[in-house]
């Protein structure tokens, strides 16, 4: 049973110290603060569940939360933790679709949410907040961290990787990893294991 969620009490938290808002200025971020609510959640607590219906974008102001799904075998994967400054759930704001993952607290963490309307209004008026097709991950996690959270072989992922660096998907670039094409990496997942 999911513990009841409370609004914190704490210092206003400025939208300044997530990543995506960074370049914004002052009078822009108190905007977007205005559109936002911030609670907080306690150590294994569900923020989203997986394929439900709900389109808020969530901004992590402090602790951690971690990414999950479930494999068509229904063994859990561990997609990957994000921390403060960090962003999730802006998909189905967008495209308004079911949540792709399962978003839990792994530690007991303060969130800041906004309804998807908001989010696609601030798209609109702020391009420097609009994401691209492309992602890149820094610091790289090591091939034997992916194949831990997908339940494989570090040689299994090593053959995937230089498979999309050759198709163009993906690119190795000194500590970091750059996903040139989110949404045909998304069809390719999809294709390969029909979720």
């Amino acid at each position: 049973m999911a513990m009841a969620r409370s609004h914190c009490k704490q210092p206003e938290f400025s939208l300044a110290k997530i990543a995506i808002f960074a370049a914004l200025p002052a009078d822009a971020l108190e905007r977007i603060q205005n559109c936002c609510s911030r609670r907080r959640y306690e150590s294994g607590e569900p923020i989203v569940e997986y394929l439900d219906d709900s389109d808020d974008v969530f901004f992590i102001a402090a602790g951690e939360v971690r990414v999950t799904l479930y494999s068509s075998r229904g063994r859990i994967v561990n997609l990957r933790d994000l921390g403060a400054g960090e962003a999730f759930g802006e998909y189905p704001a967008i495209d308004g679709g079911p949540r792709s993952a399962s978003v839990e607290a792994r530690t007991r963490c303060d969130v800041t949410s906004m309804p998807a309307g908001s989010f696609q209004e601030l798209l609109a008026a702020e391009p420097k907040v609009a994401q691209g097709k492309s992602a890149r991950i820094i610091p790289a996690p090591t091939h034997v961290e992916i194949a831990s959270r997908v339940s494989t072989h570090r040689e299994a992922v090593t053959r995937e990787l230089t498979r999309l660096c050759r198709i163009g998907i993906a690119e190795r670039q000194c500590s970091a990893l750059l996903v040139k094409d989110i949404e045909r990496l998304a069809e390719m997942v999809h294709e390969a294991t029909g979720e």
